[in-house]
C-alpha cells in the first residue's frame, strides 16, 4: 500500500470537467437545499406573523406575577389537582388578519366535598386578604354557583377572578385573568 498524495484524493462535492456526482449525492443536495429553503420560510413567517411584530403580552411576567397568588386562596387541606400559570401569546381568530394577545391566566383546580357556599366563603376570605374585591352578586350559571372578584393591578388594569364548580362532581376551578399589554385577542 503506497502513500497517496493530497492531489490524488478527490473531494466528491467538487466537480471537475467530466465528473458527475452519483444520483444519490445529487438527491441529497436537492433535499438539503429544500430543507434550507423550508427553514428560511418558517423563520420568515415567524417574523411576520409571530409576536415579534405585535408588541405587548406580559413583559417581564409582571401581570402573571400579580395573578399567581390566587392559587393560594383555596381552602386549607383540599386536594389540589392542577395549577396552571399561562403567559399570554399571540393568537389568531381567523388565521389571516385578526390577531392579538391572549389573557395572562392563573388557574387552580381543587376537590371540595363540602357545601358550595362554604367553599365560596372560605375562598372569599382568602381573596380579600390578597387584595381582591368581591364582585356584586352571586351568579347562578350552568355550573352554579359562580362567584367573582376584581383587583386593580399596578399597571392600572383590572383583573378578574372566578370560582366555579366544574361538571365533575366535587371539582372546583379558581381562575384569574387580566388584560395583556397591547392588543388583546377579540374573537
Amino acid at each position: 500500500m503506497g502513500r497517496q498524495t493530497l492531489e490524488a484524493i478527490r473531494d466528491p462535492w467538487e466537480s471537475d470537467a467530466g465528473y458527475r456526482a452519483p444520483k444519490l449525492q445529487r438527491g441529497a443536495r436537492f433535499l438539503a437545499s429544500g430543507l434550507v429553503l423550508a427553514t428560511a420560510g418558517v423563520i420568515a413567517w415567524g417574523f411576520t406573523h409571530g409576536s415579534g411584530r405585535l408588541p405587548g403580552g406580559d413583559p417581564g411576567g409582571r401581570i402573571l406575577a400579580q395573578l399567581a397568588p390566587v392559587a393560594g386562596a383555596v381552602p386549607e387541606g383540599v386536594k389540589l389537582n392542577r395549577r396552571e400559570f399561562d403567559e399570554p401569546f399571540v393568537d389568531y381568530c381567523d388565521e389571516t388578519s385578526t390577531r392579538g394577545w391572549t389573557l395572562p391566566t392563573a388557574r387552580v383546580n381543587f376537590d371540595w366535598t363540602g357545601a358550595p357556599q362554604e367553599a365560596i366563603n372560605l375562598v372569599g376570605q382568602r381573596m380579600q386578604v390578597l387584595g381582591w374585591t368581591l364582585a356584586p352578586g352571586l351568579n347562578q350559571g350552568f355550573l352554579s354557583p359562580v362567584q367573582s372578584w376584581t383587583k386593580r393591578l399596578t399597571e392600572g388594569k383590572v383583573a378578574t377572578a372566578t370560582l366555579q364548580r366544574t361538571p365533575a362532581p366535587g371539582k372546583w376551578n379558581l381562575t384569574a385573568t387580566a388584560p395583556p399589554v397591547g392588543k388583546q385577542l377579540a374573537c
